[in-house]
């Protein structure tokens, strides 16, 4: 049974947690305080059960991480100094939020107002060119101008339901893997089509709560079991990630902290396993996604058909060549000229700049989503090779599967390497004297289960 601690218990353990020690953390340059339910008793007075649940009760609170004290074999309590509250954001966060929200205020904006700029300088360009071809005889311009405009609006298709895949469960080299999925193709409408031209395809918003369901989907079928190697090989966080969630899905989840024989800190969820409120949280993940199975999708730089992109391009060069051509007949009109001249010429200047200026951006972001592949497929080979009792890797182990001749080779020993940190790996020389590394902890997390 879960044990409330009242408001007084949990006062005194948060003044005794901002009065303690603050010793170096092992990833960031932030400080970190270390207690164990004994220390919180002895120093406030407590008995061992309400110390015990009002730090639960902050763990959920603030950002924590739970670890063995190597020294006394407890479960040790690792909170952030100052004391941290989950869910809140730094300042360069709070700026990065707020420059999105702009940037979203700005795109619903301009998404309905992009394609009808275009479209309305269409036709009044039309007009105009209808009324110089008749009145200069090229009555043979007008069918294909028509033609133009009218594929331009309704004839393209967007590929918004195309899906462009890095998949990382079949895949045995690093090249990109591109299925199109033709069936249920889906009609863009010309203004969001001329919007993802310029700003490219509106990305989905991911699912915040995916990692708690995962991980509340994963207690569920494990024995009510959880360790901070499980949430490794859900999410690919490194430990002291994976460490801090841990924490917080102990007081989430109402469990309680636990060692195994192998010195492993797990969260132990017995009045959960089968609970309404626990399978509540899963629900919209039927099925467990590891995090080296998990699809990239390739960013695209406008998502349009290439039909529908030529129409578009057509268009806008259609509307800079007509600008320039009245630029010759309202020279001493200030009005017309900024109305017809030098607003539609701006404005579809930069339909072709903007996408140019995020040409660049898109392939970096490819290129990070290389790496992400990479970093999977090294991970996956690390998990199944721990997972198959073989706790020390060789190099190439890790690396199985990545063509040597592949562009990222040095770049692959380097993902090898930083991966090993992250999961507390060590490096040491086996029996034969060659260069082994091992993981010791992921191997002894992994087995948790009974």
């Amino acid at each position: 049974m879960k044990f409330t601690p009242s408001d007084q218990a949990l006062e005194l353990v948060e003044q005794h947690l901002s009065r303690l020690p603050r010793f170096d953390g092992s990833a960031h340059s932030r400080k970190m305080l270390h207690c164990t339910v004994q220390s919180v008793a002895a120093a406030t007075g407590l008995t061992l059960i309400e110390s015990e649940g009002a730090l639960t009760t902050l763990m959920a609170r603030y950002k924590c991480r739970l670890m063995m004290n190597r020294e006394t074999g407890e479960v040790e309590f690792v909170f952030t100094a100052p004391l941290l509250r989950r869910g809140s954001l730094t300042v360069k966060e709070t700026f990065r939020t707020f420059g999105k929200r702009v940037l979203k205020g700005f795109e619903m904006i301009y998404r309905a107002s992009l394609g009808a700029i275009l479209l309305m300088y269409s036709l009044v360009y039309a007009v105009v060119a209808v009324v110089l071809v008749v009145r200069f005889g090229f009555e043979g311009l007008l069918d294909g101008f028509f033609d133009v405009l009218y594929q331009g609006v309704f004839g393209g298709r967007s590929r918004k339901k195309t899906s462009n895949s890095l998949r990382v469960k079949n895949f045995s080299s690093l090249e990109i893997r591109s299925e199109e999925e033709t069936q249920g193709l889906k009609p863009e409408g010309f203004m969001g089509s001329v919007f993802n031209f310029v700003f490219g395809p509106v990305e989905p918003i991911p699912d915040p709560l995916k990692a708690e369901k995962n991980a509340a989907f994963f207690i569920h079928h494990n024995q009510g079991k959880l360790t901070a190697g499980h949430i490794v090989a859900l999410t690919g966080w490194c430990y002291d990630e994976a460490e801090s969630h841990l924490a917080e899905y102990i007081a989430r989840f109402g469990g309680e902290a636990q060692l195994s024989d192998t010195g492993a800190v797990y969260g132990e969820f017995a009045d959960s396993i089968g609970s309404v409120s626990l399978l509540d949280s899963t629900k919209g993940t039927p099925n467990l996604v590891f995090y080296d199975e998990e699809q990239e999708q390739k960013y695209l730089l406008t998502g349009n058909s290439d039909g529908r992109n030529a129409a578009i391009i057509g268009l806008n060069v259609f509307n800079i060549g007509m600008a320039c051509l009245l630029s010759q007949f309202f020279q001493d009109s200030t009005i017309w000229q900024s109305l017809l001249v030098v607003f539609p010429f701006t404005v579809s200047v930069l339909y072709f700049l903007i996408p140019l200026a995020r040409l660049p951006i898109v392939q970096i972001r490819n290129e990070r989503q290389k790496r992400r592949v990479l970093r999977k497929h090294i991970l996956r080979n690390i998990l199944n090779g721990v997972q198959n009792g073989n706790t020390d890797l060789r190099l190439w182990e890790m690396l199985r599967g990545i063509a040597a001749d592949s562009s990222f080779g040095g770049v692959a020993v380097e993902a090898a390497l930083v991966l090993v940190a992250e999961l507390q790996g060590e490096v040491v020389l086996n029996e034969d004297g060659n260069t082994v590394y091992r993981f010791t902890r992921l191997s002894g997390d992994l087995v948790v289960k009974e």
